[in-house]
């Protein structure tokens, strides 16, 4: 019987053949590799799971003792003390990203990733959690159906097949091994290790390369914890689009079981990656579709959710994108247009959070040349994730044009709002046909996603409007034309898309999150209109009685629970604001106009002013900014001495 020879350390961990020779085999000599060519002393001794894991608390020097060539401080600026010697040197590095390192060889020993014993346990320890609590299977054929109706998620949409199919792949394996050795550790413990050190290997790209490239350096034999995060991810957001799948779910409750679970995973996966401080663009996006997740989840007034929009914004200033995307002649086309994709959504999402919580913006135009690159349009275009996009970007710098016209004395800030306005209209105009809401919703018969696209596209122009007119109004609560009719367009179509609901699909924005956050802002200035009697007759689109049977729907839409459930984000926000307007809708309805129904018109009766309270006594709930609509302003109105009783307080 042939006696078996053991393979040396390279030719093993990378699975080719070996002969044997020694000291150094013919492999890693003509591989230049005779300086880790070596062969272990007890080759075939099977160790006890234990021991294995035992071994793993001393954490080989290829992992955590050697020098911290990798990774870099990131980009730290044009003026940075970095930039300056390398000027007296004579090496420009003001480029310097994940792809312009210095070669490295494939031994993790070059890495220097300071990975203790304590995390390679816990990443074994996760993967056998994950092993136990999740059908993989199950959870790829849910990411594949959602994929199939055309949502996807919006920065990580080229590559989230392959990270889904990697994932399962990989973390099956391991779960294949420990069937055939119940009780064993090592394969998870292998598979860790393997990760951790993927995970701290840069993604270096050439010129020339394309995004089939780029998916090769996470993918297949090379999957890193962002891999499996981006995958998780995808499992999450699936299940708040497909309200059935009976492999996984068959009622509300286990849906919102495994979104939770699915998004527990995808936590842990980028805690794990970020905690090697080998920030990456790989991690960038896995950051960005994290926080979208938390978003979506938890709502958009939690503190989690805001805390991981800074971590973003963090990583995209420390990668330097906001200022620069790369070197075309070392930085392919696609990853360029990646990096622009993941900067506009972020300093998009900053704009809107920062406008819907009333807080500054993190992100500036004047510190972000990227924000002004310009954005164009191909005839004919058709939905895309990328126009999704294109529509963000451009409505966000917008935004940030209306918010500085805060800062100007009256005057100006009308003259520089002329130049918004048409500004606003040429971008609008620029838009192609096919991708303008220009009729009812009920008349489109493209797919859901695309529908809901158009809709996102029309209210976001719209909000530019609305924060416009709202900027140069002296007093909200005596709204001009503009500003009514904007308002009343805007709450119109958020109303259209809640009863057609059916037809729509999350193309990037959820429909809680457009009722929350361009709904209640136009029902905001209605109700201060109904409110005081503010209504003007020259604006036959909006009118009172419009007004009211919109308001009414939306009411009715979140009392019903046809809108949301209690366990929903922003659930409180709405649920309020429904309890402020159906207030208000039935004292004008039922204590002011019940005495004049059968001898005035209703409008008539909304023409007239407020009574029993004057300006002076009303002027407390008057507002002025564009950060008024915030959650605070539905709790203040709410207090209204218009809407109290003197028997019972506040209307019931």
């Amino acid at each position: 019987m042939s006696r078996r020879l053991p393979a040396c350390n390279p030719c093993q961990s990378s699975k080719l053949s070996c002969d044997h020779a020694k000291p150094i085999c013919s492999r890693c000599r003509n591989r230049d590799m005779v300086d880790r060519c070596s062969y272990r002393d007890r080759p075939f001794k099977k160790r006890k799971a234990q021991a294995l894991l035992d071994n793993t608390h001393a954490v080989p020097q290829s992992v955590s003792r050697k020098s911290r060539r990798y990774p870099n401080p990131g980009y730290l600026g044009s003026s940075s003390h970095t930039t300056l010697f390398d000027h007296l040197s004579g090496n420009d590095q003001r480029h310097v990203t994940t792809n312009s390192q210095e070669d490295m060889n494939d031994d993790p020993s070059a890495l220097g990733c300071a990975v203790t014993d304590d995390r390679l346990e816990q990443g074994a320890a996760f993967i056998i959690h994950v092993r136990a609590s999740a059908r993989l299977l199950a959870w790829k054929s849910l990411i594949h159906a959602w994929v199939s109706e055309g949502i996807n998620l919006p920065v990580a949409e080229p590559f989230t097949i392959s990270c889904a199919t990697v994932a399962c792949f990989t973390i099956n394996q391991c779960g294949n091994e420990v069937a055939e050795s119940p009780g064993s550790l090592q394969a998870p413990a292998r598979t860790s290790r393997q990760l951790f050190t993927q995970s701290c290997k840069p993604l270096k790209m050439a010129a020339g390369d394309t995004i089939e490239d780029f998916c090769e350096l996470f993918c297949r034999n090379a999957a890193r914890w962002e891999t499996l995060g981006i995958f998780f991810t995808a499992v999450s957001r699936a299940t708040i689009d497909i309200t059935h799948f009976d492999s996984l779910y068959s009622s509300e409750q286990e849906r919102r079981a495994l979104r939770k679970l699915a998004m527990r995973f995808s936590d842990t996966c980028l805690d794990i990656a970020l905690s090697l401080d080998c920030l990456n663009d790989l991690q960038l996006v896995l950051q960005y579709e994290n926080f979208i997740l938390h978003s979506l989840v938890d709502g958009d007034q939690s503190y989690h959710s805001w805390r991981k929009l800074g971590d973003v914004v963090s990583s995209l200033f420390a990668l330097g994108y906001h200022e620069q995307l790369g070197s075309a002649s070392v930085t392919p086309l696609f990853l360029r247009e990646l990096r622009f994709v993941s900067f506009s959504r972020t300093y998009s999402a900053d704009k809107n959070c920062s406008i819907f919580l009333g807080r500054p913006p993190r992100m500036l135009k004047r510190y972000c040349p990227t924000a002004d690159l310009p954005e164009t349009w191909e005839t004919g275009e058709r939905f895309t994730y990328r126009a999704d996009t294109r529509v963000h970007s451009i409505c966000a710098s917008l935004k940030e044009d209306v918010l500085d016209l805060q800062k100007e004395d009256q005057i100006i800030r009308i003259q520089k709002a002329n130049h918004i306005r048409d500004a606003t209209e040429m971008q609008w105009a620029a838009i192609p046909t096919a991708l303008r809401l220009d009729r009812p919703l009920s008349s489109y018969n493209q797919r859901h996603v695309e529908v809901d696209f158009l809709v996102s596209a029309k209210l976001n122009f719209a909000h530019v409007k609305f924060l416009l007119e709202l900027t140069i109004t002296p007093r909200v609560s005596n709204p001009g034309i503009e500003l009514l009719r904007t308002s009343a367009d805007m709450l119109s179509l958020v109303v259209e898309a809640i009863v057609l609901k059916q037809r729509l699909a999350n193309s990037g924005t959820s429909l809680v999150w457009k009722v929350a956050y361009y709904g209640l802002a136009a029902a905001g200035v209605l109700c201060l209109a109904l409110l005081y009697s503010t209504f003007d007759r020259a604006a036959p689109d909006a009118t009172p009685s419009k007004s009211i049977r919109d308001l009414s729907v939306l009411v009715a839409e979140i009392e019903t629970g046809a809108l949301l459930q209690p366990e929903d984000p922003n659930y409180a926000l709405l649920s309020g604001a429904a309890r402020t307007i159906k207030n208000l809708l039935d004292r004008l309805i039922t204590n002011k106009f019940t005495a004049q129904a059968d001898t005035q018109p209703l409008i008539d009766v909304l023409a007239q002013p407020p009574l029993r309270y004057s300006d002076d006594e009303l002027i407390t709930w008057d507002t002025h900014g564009l950060q008024d609509f915030d959650p605070e302003f539905w709790l203040n109105l709410s207090e209204h001495p218009f809407l109290m009783t003197s028997e019972s307080g506040m209307l019931q």
